[in-house]
Parts: C-alpha cells; structure tokens; sequence
C-alpha cells in the first residue's frame, strides 16, 4: 500500500470526521486525490482506519483504500494544510 511520495500525517481534529462517519455509519461525500493525482469524488460509506508503516489509510464499504493524506474534503469540509495545521494523530 506505499505510494511513491511521503506521507504526510494529517490534522487530528480532521481524522475525527473520518472516525465519527464510521461510528454512525452515514454516507459521506469524499474528495480525493489517486497515486496519479487524478481527482475523484464519491459517495460512500466507510467501514474502517488502518495504519500500516507509520501511513493511515481510510477503508471504504467497496475495500477501495485511500491515504489519508490524498484526502481534500469530506462533507465539504477541507483537510487542514499540514504546515499551518500541524496537529497529527501519529506519535
């Protein structure tokens, strides 16, 4: 599941909106960026956050996985730029 570029660990308080959508179970609208920065936009469930080698990783209700750090909205709300909002979920 490593992708070519570093990861990058993202804002807490962002990761938070991943885990209460798993909790609930609801739908979301996720935009995001593939291994080849094709943008994508779905509606989806998400079923579970996996960290592998110090990456996290978003599991949708399909399998399909997605870097945290590839992700730029859910719901509308924009992930945090890492270099102003450097509050992450990895010790």
């Amino acid at each position: 599941m490593k992708t070519k570029d570093p990861y990058t660990p993202i804002n807490c308080h962002f990761y938070d909106h991943f885990e209460a959508a798993i909790v609930q179970n609801r739908p979301v609208t996720l935009e995001f960026q593939d291994e080849e920065q094709k943008l994508h936009k779905r509606v989806t469930k998400l079923k579970d956050l996996q960290t592998i080698n110090k990456e996290e990783f978003l599991i949708l209700e399909d399998k399909t996985v997605i870097r945290l750090d590839k992700i730029l909205s859910i719901n509308g709300r924009t992930a945090p730029d890492p270099a102003q909002h450097p509050i992450n979920c990895i010790n």
